[in-house]
């Protein structure tokens, strides 16, 4: 069960169950973009007409973003909108087929990146995470599409 809210005492707060184990995820829609959201998870389970809860997780506090992906004659150009309260954004890649993200770039004051760093024909899957002093990142994970690397027809030397 996941609970959300833009409240840290959760008042107004909606809870969300997950009915399975065997895919323990779940996107949560309707979030407002730059907005801190407040989230919680426990575990639940039914026997016969009574359900058992286990203690709530910690409270964790996000900031939800959105990622937009496009294909630029160099590799595959990232952009995001900005989160006032960033330090910094860390840009997070996966080959499709891969199972974890890893890192690729870190960049301060901007909300754009280009990942020359692709081969052609190959699927990426993207997330940017703001790095915000007390907040977990988050970005719409509706966004995290893979895209197809462009072929690179000609190179240029800057």
């Amino acid at each position: 069960q996941i609970c959300s809210s833009t409240n840290s005492e959760f008042q107004g707060g909606r809870s969300i169950d997950i009915p399975s184990t065997q895919n323990p995820q779940k996107v949560i829609g309707g979030l407002k973009e730059g907005e801190r959201y407040y989230i919680k998870v426990r575990a639940f389970n039914s026997f016969g007409s009574r359900t058992y809860y286990s203690a709530w997780s910690e409270i964790q506090s996000v900031i939800h973003t959105t990622i937009g992906l496009d294909n630029v004659t160099d590799g595959i150009e990232v952009t995001w909108t900005d989160v006032k309260e960033a330090r910094e954004y860390r840009i997070y890649r996966k080959a499709f087929g891969e199972s974890n993200f890893v890192c690729i770039a870190v960049v301060k004051d901007k909300t754009i990146y280009v990942d020359a760093a692709v081969e052609n024909g190959a699927s990426y899957c993207y997330y940017v995470a703001p790095q915000v002093a007390d907040v977990k990142a988050m970005t719409n994970v509706e966004a995290q599409m893979y895209l197809v690397a462009p072929k690179i027809e000609k190179l240029w030397n800057n």
